[in-house]
């Protein structure tokens, strides 16, 4: 799939997937920019590209074919990445100087259990526990989304997994033995769980469902039982959410956009351990919403299916949610979104994937969406 650039009827990425794109991750590795993308089609794919007002530049590095089924989500932490998807899979991916090498793979229900063979030889569980795994219904269980913050044993992660049958599971990643060992199980709900994100100074996994719950759990200590609480925002799945820290080591402030095109901004008191509603704004979207993400702690772009790119600005003084910008994408079937601001050009670069992939650029100083 190809997007033509406007002004020059030139295409600006390459032919990317031949179905939907489920995810995309942007990240900076020696001073360049680069693109990570998942697809229904089972492939991964990882480009390099520059950003110029002039002549955009995008190169195809590698295509990654290990997953069985469709790759949901991808997160990207030092010189590794993760993917995990449906068919309860997860990859880990070791990228050294342009080259991509698989290191490690997990897969909840291997097939040689159901078919006599397969699986993979890193699927892995620590011999000194019970196997969690055989309660588990089927080989449709779905990794939905993946989280990773690094362990304070060099060389090791914590992974935060979750899955279509609402049981959140933490994972520890060696890098030494490509193992992956399941720590923790935890489940807020009996709804699938859509996304989530860490914020890694405490150690807080926020994970949202399709029941319109968003739930922080405290994963300070996995020895202990893991204490969470819950609250309900919207009325149906929260699609997306993002997180950014008020005040150090302490609040933190989530703004999450779902299925019933609302928006909804909360913050979370770590210390106290509570949950205040702040923001909402019903019907923002005409279609489900499916991106967000912060620019500053006042400031977010949200995305949905109606194809609307939207930039919103809290004003706390008039206690108001205010649209600041709307902006019309091109592609449609819009499932994901990410973003990176770039210092050199005080800009922040968005990509947009569904039927397609499309990058926008947010210039900061003006205020204005360009493509």
């Amino acid at each position: 799939m190809r997007i033509l650039n406007e002004s020059t009827c030139l295409s600006i990425i390459p032919p990317t997937h031949g179905t939907e794109i489920r995810c995309v991750k942007l990240f900076q590795k020696n001073n360049c920019l680069y693109m990570i993308t998942g697809s229904e089609d089972t492939q991964i794919k990882l480009f390099s590209f520059q950003i110029e007002k002039s002549n955009p530049k995008c190169e195809h590095i590698s295509t990654l074919q290990s997953h069985l089924s469709a790759v949901c989500d991808v997160i990207v932490i030092d010189n590794l990445f993760f993917s995990c998807g449906a068919r309860a899979q997860i990859f880990a991916w070791q990228m050294k100087n342009n080259i991509v090498i698989r290191s490690g793979h997990f897969m909840l229900h291997p097939l040689r259990r159901r078919h006599g063979g397969g699986g993979g030889g890193n699927i892995n569980n620590d011999e000194n526990e019970k196997d969690n795994y055989d309660d588990d219904h089927g080989l449709d269980v779905r990794f939905t989304s993946i989280a990773a913050i690094p362990m304070s044993e060099s060389g090791n992660y914590l992974l935060f997994v979750t899955a279509s049958d609402a049981i959140l599971r933490v994972f520890r990643y060696t890098i030494s033995s490509n193992r992956f060992t399941l720590l923790q199980t935890c489940t807020h709900s009996e709804y699938c769980q859509l996304r989530v994100k860490v914020y890694s100074n405490r150690y807080i996994a926020f994970v949202s469902s399709t029941d319109g719950l968003l739930c922080a759990y405290d994963f300070s200590s996995l020895d202990n039982t893991i204490r969470s609480i819950s609250i309900k925002l919207h009325q149906s799945g929260i699609n997306d959410f993002d997180l950014i820290e008020i005040n150090e080591n302490n609040l933190v402030r989530l703004a999450s956009v779902g299925d019933d095109g609302s928006i909804h901004v909360s913050t979370f008191d770590i210390n106290n351990w509570i949950w205040q509603r702040e923001y909402s704004k019903d019907n923002i979207h005409q279609s489900p919403a499916t991106g967000i993400r912060f620019l500053n702690s006042t400031m977010f772009i949200s995305i949905g299916i109606d194809q609307r790119l939207k930039l919103w600005t809290i004003k706390n003084a008039e206690q108001i949610l205010e649209l600041t910008k709307n902006y019309l994408v091109d592609i449609r079937d819009i499932l994901s979104m990410d973003m990176i601001f770039c210092d050199e050009k005080n800009e922040f670069v968005i990509v947009i994937v569904g039927a397609g992939v499309q990058t926008i650029q947010f210039d900061l100083t003006n205020y204005l969406f360009y493509s």
